[in-house]
């Protein structure tokens, strides 16, 4: 599938609160949300919960369900994220930082989220997003390299991160992406320019020329359906320049580092460009001004439902509350804004054995990537035979489907649904009806729990 190239920098499917399963296929109104702080009457989630991320490739998952761990209640978290590219664990640590590190009275909330759209989706930044990079890769650089304790690497007060799963080799790897990603010390610039043309030549062959009417062509026929959100305006802008997020009228005008990866021993762009980096973020919003039709189309563009989501998220990490209709609406018990306090562990797909025995109690929910779908049967059996929330669904496996994989075509996607499932039910796993997709419409993952009389084996 040369489209979506041989590396993985950004989710395709949409960003799931991995303590509300509601998540997996659509967002709420926030004019029904009813948050309710917990009471001695209603079961309490425990101060530890387990999540296991294997290939999500971006910290899309975590972001969304960290910012609204404070509706569930939730104290602490364990996120394990798999990868099978160390590039991979570089490129989360610089999009949490930029989205978390700086709190709102220094840098504002809609400046953040400009950043971090831009390192997460834009070929090119802008010069002050450029130095943001280089400056905090450094900063990062400077932390993993003073770890000599295996001690958590701090990314903001309440959110850290774990490398003691990884091999030494790893870490290296780490440091040495981490290292690239300066360009204020590069001995060479990155010509991203170039290597996106190269992507799109190779992708397109014959076709080069005439490649606006192919864009067209993957709109209307198989993504317009699938992602009503994606307009086509910015997916074609997206498609014929690697930029996903532009910011107003600033010029970008520097490449983006941490979008390459490394094949072959060489630094490149190696990955999709074919989706485009709106699934996560750019689907659906609480706010459903933002998703409404008119005539329909979507009033709003996917860009700005990206913009909107983010902001929403940071401000309920921040402060532990609601933002509706430009009021809060806030908690007593939450006034103070309290963050769950979260880990997040770096594990190499060669690590995974080592997964049970640094986490016993196992995971109450594993998500897997589609382009991971081959380990569901070793991961299975990673998922908790029981809650340790028992206000909470059971156990949960979310795999990702190949709904956004356009070069799949229907019958290639019901055969890879088929083998999940077959892979699900020998690893003693069982779909999950409660929360299937609406009725008339592709699912964007499948769910599957623990059969009851299945226990898990390490």
């Amino acid at each position: 599938m040369n489209g979506l190239g041989s590396t993985t920098v950004w989710a395709l499917s949409r960003a799931i609160d991995l303590a509300d399963l509601f998540t997996v296929h659509s967002e709420r109104d926030h004019k029904s949300l009813a948050v309710q702080p917990p009471t001695p009457d209603t079961a309490s989630p425990p101060k530890d919960l387990n999540f296991l991320l294997v290939g999500a490739c971006d910290p899309a998952h975590i972001i969304k369900t960290i910012a609204r761990a404070w509706r569930h209640g939730i104290a602490k978290i364990n996120f394990v994220t798999v990868e099978a590219q160390t590039t991979s664990f570089a490129r989360a640590m610089i999009l949490l930082d930029a989205l978390f590190a700086s709190p709102s009275d220094a840098v504002g909330i809609q400046d953040r989220v400009d950043t971090f759209l831009e390192l997460y989706g834009n070929l090119h930044l802008r010069p002050q997003t450029a130095a943001h990079l280089s400056a905090r890769a450094t900063h990062l650089l400077a932390l993993e390299n003073n770890d000599s304790t295996d001690a958590p690497i701090p990314i903001c007060p309440g959110l850290s991160i774990s490398t003691s799963l990884l091999k030494f080799r790893e870490k290296d790897d780490i440091r040495s992406t981490l290292a690239f990603f300066r360009a204020d010390r590069a001995p060479r610039p990155l010509n991203v320019t170039a290597m996106w043309d190269m992507r799109l030549r190779s992708l397109y062959a014959a076709r080069y020329d005439s490649r606006a009417g192919v864009v067209d062509w993957d709109w209307n026929m198989k993504l317009k359906d699938k992602a009503p959100a994606i307009d086509l305006g910015a997916y074609s802008q997206w498609r014929e320049t690697g930029m996903a997020f532009p910011v107003r009228d600033a010029v970008a005008s520097e490449a983006n580092r941490s979008l390459a990866t490394v094949v072959a021993g060489r630094w490149g762009i190696f990955s999709d460009v074919t989706i485009g980096p709106f699934c996560a973020f750019g689907q659906d919003c609480e706010d459903k001004r933002f998703v409404r039709t008119q005539d329909g189309k979507r009033v709003i563009g996917v860009q700005d439902v990206a913009r909107e989501t983010l902001r929403r998220l940071l401000h309920e990490w921040e402060h532990g509350s609601l933002l509706k209709e430009q009021k809060v609406i806030e908690l007593e018990e939450n006034k103070a804004g309290p963050r769950v306090e979260t880990t997040v562990h770096f594990v190499s797909t060669a690590g995974i054995p080592k997964i049970a025995r640094s986490f016993p109690a196992l995971f109450d929910r594993i998500f897997v990537a589609a382009a991971m779908g081959h380990r569901v049967p070793e991961v299975g059996n990673l998922l908790a035979n029981k809650s340790s929330a028992s206000a909470w669904d059971p156990p949960t496996l979310v795999v990702e489907s190949a709904k956004f994989v356009l070069e799949l075509s229907k019958e290639h996607i019901a055969e890879y649904n088929r083998r999940i499932m077959g892979m699900a039910q020998e690893a003693g796993l069982t779909p999950e009806d409660k929360w299937a997709c609406p009725p008339g419409t592709e699912a964007d993952h499948l769910l599957f729990t623990r059969t009851s009389t299945q226990a898990p084996t390490s």
